[in-house]
């Protein structure tokens, strides 16, 4: 940047005179700066005069998290104009506050929080940046209120968690988006939506990755976890229907396990997972299951990611099958262990092979180094204790074909409801063919040729048969969006698709195209994706794990009217032992 540019930044500075050498003065000024900076180094969504004013509160983070504190109209209204009119003041025009055209003044608190996150707080020019970055002077007004780059951060998040606390409290029932509910079957509604992250899982995320505690940090994340278990509401968590929890039992705890599965770190999870009382162990399963599957089905496009989770996924259920395996060999009680919603030891046991085998079969095993396709194999052998009853190894999975630059490829069931517009094809397999292919997939890096003991290489156990069936898939000359159309296949022209299908996968060979849509005699099942899966539920509703496992992140909802019978267990014990994670 131009010296004389930079010169001008500093005169403009030096107006202050003698006020900008007054401590309180440049500290004020100096936080401004330092919260526009922040923004602009890490291209953060958070540089509205809402979140300036929340974030530079000079009564601390603790001020702005004490659950009595009351944010109404007023209060939010003095907030922002003092703000406005201070940095107007202190920052000499360095930072501007975007005005906005108004027709009609703000009446609610709603209006008000859109008004004020409408208005942008922003450097004037890039050639300030470069003032507080390469001069002496610049850098030292940058630092002088004293504000770390993890304080910075922390106040970010406790700015999300107020305006988000805001804008629930001061909401009515009108106001809150409704869900697209899809069906009910079986005593289940089937909710479609796709994952998001909501404010308390993109602050878990942060702050369970730090490398190095600080007390700034430790309000945060003490206060998250306060206000969630307190019953203060500052977001939508996903796991929600029309504002009820789609948890019947113990809801506040659950809802925070799925979360943490979901964001937290690996490390994070295997502490919490290693320190839960059986009991709770084996009621928290569901719920940790459904989180890392809408983890999983988060569109990450960085490759690293996407192989870093794969990795956290295949650690914390080799984790689990142990402690489960470990449990269902003890001597006495085991008749008297389930979780809290009834679920049997075998039954959970059943749960964790069946979501490991259909979230993961499709995951391409190249990617690992040896260590974890290793790993893989210990967890297929796992498995194969897991599943002593010849009839698990036929539970149904429900997959997609999907069509990229005329090649098909094999992807979850919850791509149903991704970005894409519509799946190629669906078709189902049992665990037998994913454990198949899994093991396919691993075997030739994984095997010892010098080991003569094969009592410990996963096998599937006699009379154990893979199966796939072909569904519906639509017309190779109807590729238009507006115009796709369903079709189901004849029996005879199906099993000749499933035979075709089931050879490719378990081969590892390409999926031909023309063998799925060259078929005539199909008949409509459908003209829109509502319509599929309508079809779908109406087909598997009453199968285990179909159209979607209720442990998933696909929002199922018991509707049975059978709610909570008794109060719910006191959070209080997970909590201690999140606190004793953290600080640990």
């Amino acid at each position: 940047m131009p010296k004389d540019l930079i010169d001008l930044v500093r005169e403009m500075w030096e107006r202050s005179g003698d006020d900008g050498e007054i401590p309180s003065y440049k500290v004020a000024a100096s936080r401004y700066f330092k919260l526009a900076h922040d923004v602009y180094d890490h291209v953060r969504w958070h540089k509205t005069l809402l979140d300036f004013a929340v974030a530079a509160d000079k009564g601390g983070l603790e001020s702005i998290l004490d659950r009595d504190r009351i944010w109404d109209f007023d209060e939010m209204e003095r907030l922002c104009l003092k703000t406005k009119k201070k940095i107007r003041i202190l920052c000499h025009g360095l930072l501007e506050v975007e005005d906005l055209n108004l027709t009609a003044y703000p009446t609610s608190v709603q209006e008000l929080i859109w008004l004020y996150t409408s208005m942008q707080v922003q450097f004037a020019h890039r050639c300030v940046i470069d003032f507080l970055d390469d001069t002496v002077s610049g850098a030292a007004l940058l630092d002088a209120c004293g504000w770390s780059q993890d304080e910075v951060e922390a106040w970010w998040a406790g700015s999300d968690m107020v305006i988000g606390r805001s804008l629930i409290t001061n909401s009515t029932s009108h106001e809150v988006p409704l869900i697209d509910r899809i069906a009910v079957t079986n005593n289940k509604m089937y909710v479609k939506r796709g994952p998001h992250l909501s404010t308390m899982e993109r602050i878990l995320y942060d702050l369970t990755r730090l490398k190095s505690k600080n007390s700034y940090r430790n309000i945060i994340f003490h206060k998250c976890i306060e206000w969630h278990f307190g019953g203060m509401k500052f977001d939508h968590p996903m796991w929600e229907y029309a504002e009820q929890s789609i948890f019947n039992h113990d809801p506040l705890k659950n809802e925070f396990l799925a979360s943490a599965a979901k964001e937290t770190s690996i490390p994070f999870m295997k502490k919490l997972i290693e320190n839960l009382s059986t009991t709770d162990f084996l009621s928290a399963l569901p719920a940790i299951f459904r989180g890392l599957s809408a983890k999983h089905d988060l569109e990450v496009i960085d490759l690293d990611d996407i192989i870093e989770h794969a990795m956290g996924v295949i650690t914390l259920t080799e984790q689990i099958l142990t402690r489960l395996l470990g449990v269902s060999t003890l001597k006495t009680g085991i008749a008297s262990l389930k979780a809290v919603t009834g679920e049997s030891l075998e039954q959970l046991q059943r749960l964790t092979c069946s979501w490991f085998l259909s979230d993961w079969f499709v995951f391409d095993y190249n990617l690992l180094d040896k260590e974890f396709k290793t790993l893989v194999r210990a967890i297929l052998y796992q498995v194969v204790l897991s599943l002593p009853v010849l009839e698990d190894w036929n539970q149904t999975i429900l997959l997609l074909i999907d069509q990229q630059n005329s090649l098909l490829s094999v992807c979850r069931q919850s791509n149903f409801h991704g970005r894409r517009p519509y799946p190629t094809c669906c078709f189902t397999i049992n665990l037998a063919t994913a454990f198949q292919i899994i093991l396919h997939w691993i075997t030739f890096d994984t095997m010892n040729p010098r080991s003569n003991d094969n009592s410990y290489e996963p096998r599937l156990p006699e009379g154990a048969t893979p199966s796939l069936r072909v569904m519906a898939s639509y017309g190779r000359n109807q590729m238009v969006y507006a115009h796709t159309s369903w079709l189901e296949y004849a029996k005879e022209d199906g099993d000749k698709i499933s035979e075709s299908l089931l050879r490719s996968l378990l081969t590892g060979t390409r999926i031909e195209w023309e063998p799925i849509f060259d078929k005539q005699e199909r008949r409509e099942v459908g003209s829109n994706k509502r319509e599929l899966f309508d079809y779908l539920v109406a087909k598997f509703g009453d199968c285990q794990g179909i159209p979607a496992h209720p442990w998933t992140w696909w929002c199922i909802a018991d509707v049975s009217g059978q709610k909570e019978t008794e109060d719910e267990a006191s959070p209080q014990p997970l909590m201690e032992l999140l606190y004793e994670i953290w600080d640990s």
